[in-house]
């Protein structure tokens, strides 16, 4: 298998033993199953993971630093930095990370406050994203205002929704693949909400229900949202964005 780091200070066990990363990477040899992962560096707090070594297929680890703390990737479909191009048909993990890292139990999100736009005309919300799990029941992007609108996973479905003291909503009709990298926009124009997957149009109704959030809020959340007392998140996403 392959590992690789975005910063070279960073030094590696596997297994307890010390691995050389020369240039973008070093191939090991490593049995199928779970090993561990001792990751150092100067100034940072050393952390052990675990990860696992498939049988089918080529396999690649790279360990990147996210927020002041070690973060490692195992997985076939990387992160491609630049949105504007599709997917890389290669296995290998690319040299930068970009992409936000969202983990529920860490109950990571991002909050931007003082955020004006509205549902009230025309609007998209869009992101990239590689969901954890298949089945979660949580926020991606989610625009509070009067109107605000939302982006979200609903179990094994992705979905969105314009709300206010009667609200837009949509289901898409998109099956969610975990660790699979997917395009995601959510468009309000001339009274519906319209879910695209990847550039396809998989979701469009024009049905309406309660979904009541109160005045003055103004803000953007990612890979979350406020639970009903608008005081602390709920509903984390879990996986990549960006």
């Amino acid at each position: 298998m392959k590992i690789t780091v975005d910063d070279p200070a960073i030094s590696l066990k596997v297994d307890g033993d010390d691995v050389l990363i020369d240039g973008v990477g070093s191939q090991i040899r490593l049995s199928a199953g779970i090993h561990t992962l001792k990751m150092e560096r100067e100034g940072l707090e050393a952390e052990l993971e675990e990860f696992t070594v498939k049988k089918d297929g080529k396999n690649a680890v790279h360990v990147a630093v996210v927020g002041g703390k070690f973060t490692i990737r195992n997985e076939k479909t990387p992160l491609v930095p630049d949105v504007d191009q599709s997917p890389s048909q290669s296995s290998e993990p690319p040299a930068t990370n970009y992409a936000l890292i969202f983990d529920p139990k860490k109950k990571s999100h991002v909050e931007i406050p003082g955020i004006k736009a509205s549902a009230s005309g025309p609007l998209t919300i869009e992101c990239w994203a590689i969901p954890a799990r298949e089945k979660q029941l949580a926020s991606l992007v989610r625009l509070y205002n009067q109107p605000g609108c939302s982006l979200y996973q609903f179990n094994a479905n992705w979905a969105c929704s314009r709300f206010e003291s009667e609200g837009q909503y949509t289901t898409g009709h998109a099956k969610v693949r975990a660790d699979s990298r997917v395009h995601l926009a959510a468009t309000w124009h001339d009274g519906s909400m319209t879910l695209f997957a990847d550039g396809k149009k998989v979701g469009n109704q024009k049905q309406s229900h309660m979904d009541h959030v109160p005045d003055q809020i103004q803000r953007l959340y990612l890979g979350g949202q406020l639970n009903r007392e608008q005081k602390s998140p709920s509903y984390l996403w879990g996986g990549y964005s960006g």
